[in-house]
């Protein structure tokens, strides 16, 4: 494929500006400006410098637009030349190619990249001029799940049938690379291989590119593990790259977090270095880093002692690889000033001796997990005694843990540790005997019974008011349901007739997990809520932090304690808010659980991959078989029955008139048609 060079392209400088930049991305050795630009010239599709600018001069240098169809093919046509000019890899040819900037010429006008570009901004200018929304349709790129029709055949040709892999002797197969690779191949390139020494044997297309792709492609698809974790930016399960700063945003280096474990591998590494991905790849594989001894160990012969500063992580300042990439990445603020990224700080000190540095967590601040040693990080999402309210730490099930308030117990070398598990369980099974007690209590009373502990609290008409505001501001449009709703419940409750209906209705959809409301097969838990929000009524509680709070079950605890007289109206809330302090502390504490135990079965996955023998690292199957599209989906559908619905922007299509028409259209139609229909309407309004 021939790309074209204009006149202009020559005399605005724009072709010797792109041979310059050949020069610096030359991956042998040097070359000269006119090697250069003969180069570029056999990158574009001319013999030579001198064919060139012979084309220029019979005005042979324009093409009819399908000649060029995209961007990508033009990179790729270029790349395919250099590789074969110039015995260059393909993937290197590529990087090659993209750093040239071929888009500066004229030919990238003749585009279908151009022309798309053209079109999305003549359009957006008509449709801002109309006062209309401009829509792109954008679902199939994202619910057609991408497909490389070899798929099949590479894997008979021994490709490894993962996306990544690592081999016995290390090398990490990676599969975008050479689906890369395979996609980038020009039209008509079997024939300008079969014209080389090296495939004149064989004889079919097939034959030609099944020993290009075996002999050249794969290959390269293969590189160290080290690099193509710092090439693929992958990283083993769980784990990612963080900075390391001090109190001023000074880099002090970069560590490796495992934040599916909750640690930091205690170690150290220098911000320009690479020792972090060849660390990385030792984890990949299994096997554990070694930790060197704390700098405040005493050492024979050294002077001195070691200096100890805070340190922070940075978890939102990209992925760890390049530091200048990663600031310049983060977002700024309107007047163009780089916005303070986040800092989390660890709960070790950061210790130097000299030119060494090491997280010092000391024996207790230190687990082990598959080997490999970690400094505890971020803590906080274990259940601590802090965590556990006043009333609820004199509990017999609780006494025998020696709660430390201070945080300042041994937790053990485990993941989890045990003390705090010990103390999530003991917790869990307390509160869970709290609450049979409490729903004991609340089933001995009669309703009438509670409606007066309520009453006592807030008269009817009070509550009524209370609950109106949230009535009104959070499910007004549900107020008509929530009447009948009400209703109901009086119908099964004559004791609650002195509440409005809305009242009734509010709170139990207050009580609801979902957003719907539904009727009640029973109301038992209406009348422990009904005594706790007239409680809080009474002490004057903000309503918004009074729904924060509500749960049925957390409801009928507080109401228990309100029977008991173990709480007050004044004090109520408090309690109530401590159980959900709680609760969210017990869910906070199951998420890192199961975050470790979903970490350890990939860990064990990869090992069984390991015992099998082929490789030392896999991720990601790939399939020979081409995924459902969402047209296939969509036709899997309509063979049940059921007739789709035409998507529009018309209200009144919504309405019932897209239903009945039973025929499927692209959305992009529909979303031009509805414009259509909107606009007309519009017109007929206006008439």
């Amino acid at each position: 494929m021939r790309i074209p060079v204009t006149r202009a392209d020559l005399d605005s400088g724009r072709f010797t500006k792109i041979s310059r930049t050949l020069i610096k991305c030359w991956p042998h050795g040097k070359l000269s400006l006119m090697q250069a630009q003969g180069m570029l010239a056999q990158m574009l599709g001319y013999r030579s410098l001198h064919d060139l600018q012979e084309a220029v001069k019979r005005g042979q240098g324009v093409a009819a637009p399908e000649v060029l169809p995209s961007r990508a093919q033009i990179i790729a046509g270029a790349a395919w030349k250099l590789s074969r000019c110039a015995s260059i890899p393909l993937s290197a040819a590529r990087l090659v190619a993209e750093g040239l900037r071929l888009s500066t010429l004229d030919a990238d006008a003749a585009t279908q990249d151009a022309n798309v570009e053209r079109t999305f901004e003549r359009m957006r200018k008509e449709s801002e001029a109309q006062g209309k929304m401009l829509m792109l349709d954008e679902t199939p790129a994202y619910l057609n799940p991408p497909w490389e029709p070899m798929t099949p055949l590479l894997l008979d040709w021994g490709v490894p049938p993962y996306e990544f892999a690592v081999l016995r002797d290390g090398s990490a197969f990676s599969w975008h690379v050479l689906k890369t690779l395979v996609n980038s191949l020009p039209e008509g390139y079997t024939e300008e291989l079969a014209q080389e020494g090296a495939y004149q044997q064989a004889t079919t297309k097939d034959a030609i590119t099944r020993q290009f792709v075996m002999n050249e492609l794969i290959p390269q698809a293969f590189a160290p593990m080290a690099d193509a974790i710092k090439r693929d930016k992958r990283m083993p399960n769980g784990f990612a790259i963080r900075w390391l700063f001090n109190e001023e945003r000074r880099c002090l280096g970069r560590v490796i977090e495992n934040w599916m474990l909750g640690g930091v591998v205690p170690v150290v590494f220098d911000a320009e270095s690479d020792a972090i991905f060849n660390a990385l790849a030792e984890i990949m594989c299994g096997r554990a880093i070694s930790v060197s001894s704390a700098p405040s160990l005493a050492e024979h012969g050294v002077s001195g002692y070691p200096v100890r500063i805070m340190a922070f992580l940075s978890p939102q300042l990209g992925g760890g690889f390049d530091l200048r990439e990663d600031l310049s990445s983060y977002p700024y603020s309107r007047n163009g000033e780089p916005l303070d990224f986040e800092l989390s700080p660890l709960s070790i000190p950061l210790s130097f001796r000299g030119e060494d540095a090491v997280l010092d967590a000391g024996s207790d601040g230190t687990f082990i997990e598959q080997g490999q040693t970690y400094v505890r990080h971020k803590q906080s999402k274990f259940l601590i005694a802090r965590d556990i309210p006043d009333w609820m730490r004199a509990d017999p099930r609780l006494m025998h843990l020696h709660l430390d308030l201070d945080g300042h117990q041994p937790l053990g070398k485990g993941a989890i540790p045990e003390p705090l598990a010990a103390l999530h369980d003991a917790v869990k099974d307390a509160l869970q005997a709290s609450f049979r007690a409490a729903r004991s209590v609340a089933t001995a009373r009669r309703a009438d019974e509670l409606v007066a502990v309520a009453r006592s609290h807030a008269q009817p008409g009070a509550l009524d008011g209370y609950l109106e505001a949230y009535v009104g501001d959070q499910v007004g449009e549900d107020q008509v349901w929530l009447q009948r709703l009400g209703g109901e419940i009086k119908a099964l409750c004559p004791s609650l007739h002195a509440y409005s209906n809305l009242t009734l209705g509010g709170l139990s959809k207050l009580l609801e997990d979902s957003d719907s409301p539904k009727p009640p097969d029973n109301v038992q838990d209406l009348f422990p809520a009904l005594v706790v929000m007239s409680a809080f009524c009474a002490a004057e509680v903000d309503i918004e932090e009074a729904c924060r709070v509500a749960s049925a079950e957390r409801f009928l605890l507080v109401c228990e304690m309100l029977i008991e007289r173990r709480t007050s109206s004044n004090t109520a809330f408090a309690d109530a808010l401590a159980l959900a302090k709680l609760d969210s502390a017990l869910a906070r504490h199951d998420e890192a659980v199961r975050s470790i135990q979903r970490w350890r079965e990939e860990a064990s996955r990869q090992d069984k991959i390991r015992a099998e023998g082929a490789y030392l690292y896999a991720k990601d199957p790939l399939s020979r078989e081409k995924p459902k599209t969402m047209l296939e989906m969509v036709g899997r559908v309509r063979s049940y029955g059921h007739k789709p619905v035409l998507a529009t922007q018309s209200w009144h299509d919504f309405q019932g008139e897209a239903a009945g028409k039973g025929r499927l259209i692209p959305l992009s139609h529909a979303i031009a048609g509805a414009a259509t229909d909107v606009g007309a309407d519009a017109d007929d309004s206006a008439a």
